[in-house]
């Protein structure tokens, strides 16, 4: 950030944070006005409505002007800067089946520290759904893939082999080292998708390429990961996006997982409930075709069901056969 964009995010995380909601942590707040000062000053999103028509108020008046002023200004950029869609589950294994080229790449939420979701704040240890043994077959899975594909695989990037090959190991040992909570912790942060496909444009994609924040994996085996990550930790997949421009399939959790990353803490608590879209066909609604509260999260509550990717009609249809399903239980 410039001097000018640094002295903007901080007069109005300074002047704002009282009256943002409490609920909205500390470091999502400050990645909004950071956001909002490099939007306003200098970046191409300056020129498109209705960024322009509050930018020179904010650059030369964030100081002078009234709270509330200053707020809905504020608000009305986020509207623009933070949009994102809901991604149900079958789609995206639909979007990795079409893709050309896949990757994992760090989190920025997670490696900046907006978020805190790999252990239970309370008690320290790591946020999994279920009980080990509801969780271990998904974990066998993707390891089976693995070793399917091991020896030919010739996509995926090393580091992500050697945490496999590790697990494959541990696995053949019976050493309680395996599992989907320790692959979650040596993988940690690489929980973005990244797909050459044409509903995602493919800047971010090769800036993360180019400064070396990537791992490149087999679709078999990314496909394996989308389950593990779905069913024992409870993601939610969602696509960001810049002025409708969609660039990564984000790994998300819900505000019942550290109030949720960006997306989600904003969406539940900044008073814009538009900031996340649910996909509409997958909604959980009734007899009257209104959306529903998600069933399963209770924490979720607050907002319509998001269409992550449950099946409605046949609560549990969505888990292949013979798999357990470590979530909490449907409630519908």
């Amino acid at each position: 950030m410039s001097g000018d964009s640094r002295r903007l995010a901080d007069t109005l995380y300074r002047r704002l944070r009282g009256r943002i909601d409490p609920r909205i942590k500390d470091s999502v707040t400050r990645r909004m006005t950071q956001r909002v000062a490099l939007a306003v000053l200098g970046n191409k999103l300056a020129a498109y409505e209705p960024i322009h028509e509050g930018a020179i108020l904010l650059a030369s008046q964030a100081e002078a002007l009234p709270v509330e002023t200053l707020h809905r200004l504020f608000e009305e950029i986020c509207g623009v800067l933070l949009v994102g869609w809901v991604v149900p589950l079958e789609q995206v294994r639909q979007d990795i089946r079409e893709a050309t080229d896949h990757y994992l790449g760090m989190c920025i939420c997670r490696q900046a520290e907006r978020v805190h979701d790999l252990r239970r704040p309370e008690t320290g240890e790591l946020y999994l759904l279920g009980s080990h043994a509801e969780r271990l077959p998904w974990m066998d899975r993707f390891i089976d893939r693995f070793e399917t594909l091991r020896g030919h695989d010739g996509v995926t990037s090393q580091p992500l082999l050697d945490i496999l090959a590790r697990q494959a190991t541990l696995r053949r040992v019976d050493d309680p080292g395996y599992g989907a909570g320790p692959f979650w912790e040596a993988s940690w942060p690489y929980l973005e998708i990244l797909l050459d496909h044409p509903r995602y444009v493919g800047q971010w994609r090769e800036t993360m390429r180019a400064n070396r924040r990537t791992w490149r994996v087999h679709p078999q085996l990314l496909e394996a990961w989308v389950e593990l990550a779905w069913f024992t930790r409870g993601a939610v997949f969602t696509s960001m996006a810049i002025v409708d421009e969609r660039y990564t399939v984000c790994t998300c959790p819900g505000p019942e997982n550290d109030g949720g990353c960006l997306l989600f803490n904003w969406t539940y608590h900044s008073g814009n409930p538009h900031v996340l879209a649910p996909h509409a066909p997958s909604q959980r609604r009734d007899a009257t075709g209104d959306p529903l509260p998600c069933a399963r999260f209770p924490e979720r509550q607050e907002r319509p069901c998001f269409g992550c990717g449950c099946d409605h009609d046949a609560p549990g249809a969505e888990v292949p056969t013979g798999m357990p399903d470590p979530r909490p239980d449907y409630e519908g």
